[in-house]
């Protein structure tokens, strides 16, 4: 493990492209707080602007299977996501209820909303491209083979003698799979 205190956006252009596989980050939350490194930034366009620059090195640096988590204020998040999926597919939105958040030491009655006592946390991958995947010639393999023998997607259940759906994951981009070396071996009899 490699612990280091320094500036983020220089941490992470120092690093090779495609090297990282998780990144867990806690960006300041912009004017959440009344400290200088969370008021740094003038406008929340300018925030957004720093921040575009960080996540565009996370995926620079992210291998294809790697993940990113992004902390963001309850506030923010719907604007840090957007950010985020301008570089990369956001699969989740974790809440984290914080006890000792904000919410607890707010005047309620001067605010005008109800309080959020909790954070987000913003679970992404990189963006996957149909012929992304390492394994992509594979698929496209075992489909044109599929649509030649002219089988559905589903036939190969009864084939390899399944019961589950699971077999038209080795012909579909979406959740594929490969399939195992009995089945495999099943199918290219057809």
């Amino acid at each position: 493990m490699d612990i280091r205190q320094i500036d983020a956006l220089e941490l992470l252009q120092s690093l090779d492209d495609k090297s990282v596989d998780l990144i867990l980050t806690d960006p300041p939350y912009y004017k959440l707080l009344n400290i200088d490194w969370d008021e740094q930034w003038k406008t929340k366009e300018d925030y957004l602007n720093w921040l575009e620059e960080i996540v565009k090195e996370c995926q620079r640096v992210l291998k294809d299977n790697g993940s990113l988590y992004m902390f963001a204020s309850a506030e923010m998040s719907w604007y840090v996501e957007g950010v985020i999926r301008k570089y990369m597919n956001v699969l989740n939105h974790i809440r984290w209820s914080d006890k000792e958040s904000y919410a607890k030491r707010a005047n309620k009655e001067q605010l005008r909303r109800y309080i959020n006592n909790s954070e987000e946390l913003i679970f992404a991958e990189q963006l996957k491209h149909e012929d992304s995947s390492i394994f992509e010639p594979i698929r496209k393999y075992l489909d044109n083979a599929r649509i030649q023998a002219n089988i559905s997607k589903t036939a190969p259940n009864s084939i390899c003698n399944v019961k589950s759906i699971a077999s038209r994951h080795y012909f579909t981009i979406s959740q594929w799979c490969l399939p195992t070396e009995e089945h495999y071996n099943k199918l290219k009899n057809i």
